[in-house]
């Protein structure tokens, strides 16, 4: 019995050590800003295809609307996305006046 309660105290310290440390982090880096939100669709012309990505349900995902390729988001801008295609690797793509995001 001495050990399990012994275990407990040491897990207890423990635990409340990393949330405080978590906790401390977050408030340090309070410049931390929004993430940006991906617009319902995106119109993306790579050179060979033209398409619309679309959300996926999970977050930080993307997919082809003609052919279903997924990606996820490795960064997002205003004006600029950079996806890592699950089959083919990473592209950016920036927004130009048209509004339609040419590759890179």
């Amino acid at each position: 019995m001495k050990k399990i309660i012994t275990f407990a105290v040491i897990l207890g310290v423990l635990t409340g050590g990393i949330i405080f440390y978590a906790t401390r982090k977050i408030e340090e880096n309070s410049t931390i800003t929004a993430p940006k939100v991906l617009p319902a669709e995106i119109v993306v012309s790579q050179g060979q295809w033209k398409d619309t990505l679309v959300p996926d349900r999970e977050p930080g995902r993307v997919y082809r609307k003609g052919n279903k390729d997924a990606a996820t988001i490795v960064d997002l801008t205003d004006d600029t996305i950079v996806v890592d295609w699950d089959n083919w690797g990473v592209e950016t793509f920036k927004k130009d006046q048209d509004n339609i995001w040419k590759r890179l």
